[in-house]
């Protein structure tokens, strides 16, 4: 992990003497993770979509024992259960939870090997007709004493949690006409 150093000096006048002060330092250690998150579609008529979470480890080292949390906003989507995959390979139920009530979907991962990528996939289904916007953000969060300690140095509203982009999903009716559409291919 790499890390940030900081500390401040202040130089003034008090009675025409030169005073000078230097704080302690702060030492910050930096995430190296980048966590994208993207679908297949981005105008969705038929079928399911398909969900994609790329995480990137830039950094020297792994970070295990990490949950990668997604809430699949229940009123409008589902999970299809058996479509989790990480790398392409199919998921046991040991490593996933998702509760259907809450739409909240939670993926274990043991570990993101140093300077490398992992790739998870998931298709989601519609539980209605409407039309509406899906706005669906995930998180990763940091399961082990070293990373929450680290994360609470930078941010403690938020200290154990790396957040995904946010990506925007226009849902349309499974009805609708797809050459009505300009791209028939995100249907």
């Amino acid at each position: 992990m790499n890390e940030l150093i900081n500390s401040a000096t202040v130089t003034g006048t008090f009675d025409g003497d030169i005073y000078s002060k230097t704080s302690n330092q702060v030492i910050t250690e930096l995430i190296n993770l980048i966590f994208i998150k993207s679908a297949n579609k981005t105008i969705w008529a038929r079928g399911n979509l398909l969900f994609i979470l790329d995480i990137i480890n830039s950094d020297s080292t792994p970070y295990n024992n990490l949950v990668i949390i997604d809430i699949l906003n229940p009123k409008y989507i589902m999970l299809v259960t058996d479509s989790v995959r990480i790398n392409g390979i199919p998921v046991a139920y040991g490593s996933i939870t998702y509760n259907e009530i809450t739409g909240e979907l939670n993926i274990n991962i043991d570990s993101i090997p140093p300077e490398s990528m992992l790739t998870i996939t998931f298709e989601v289904r519609k539980r209605n007709l409407e039309i509406f916007n899906l706005e669906n953000t995930a998180y990763i969060n940091f399961n082990n004493d070293q990373m929450i300690n680290i994360m609470s140095e930078v941010n403690e509203d938020n200290n154990d949690k790396l957040y995904s982009n946010t990506i925007i999903i226009r849902a349309l009716s499974s009805v609708c006409k797809c050459k009505e559409i300009e791209n028939r291919n995100q249907c």
